[in-house]
């Protein structure tokens, strides 16, 4: 499941918290055990190979950690990298941040229920 959700600049940062503090809340509502979730920042997105604001709700299941929800915030030059033609439909350098919040439901949920 993807979520993505357009923002101005001046209004990132705030959304971005609160999309964090959001699907972080849902999670714990769905888990037996709400202190095995947690969130975890990560600096660099792999799959893009761009740096951007990223971060991760975790779950600690009994043979480590895994990823079960990514909260990515990418500024307009980070979507530019990713679409090059995003240049052509901004206007200015102040272009749209996007979040996307991206989950594996399937992973998370059959995982917290099994482990608990």
């Amino acid at each position: 499941m993807t979520l993505i959700y357009f923002c101005s600049p001046e209004h990132a940062n705030r959304t971005l918290s609160h999309w964090e503090r959001n699907r972080l809340q849902w999670w714990k509502q769905c888990g037996y055990n709400k202190g095995l979730f947690s969130v975890v920042d990560r600096s660099y997105d792999e799959m893009h190979l761009v740096p951007v604001n990223r971060r991760a709700i975790v779950y600690s299941f009994p043979w480590g950690e895994s990823d079960i929800e990514q909260i990515v915030h990418f500024d307009h030059k980070s979507l530019e990298h990713i679409q090059p033609d995003i240049k052509a439909a901004v206007r200015s350098d102040s272009g749209p941040h996007c979040i996307c919040l991206t989950s594996t439901i399937d992973k998370g949920l059959t995982n917290v229920y099994i482990t608990e």
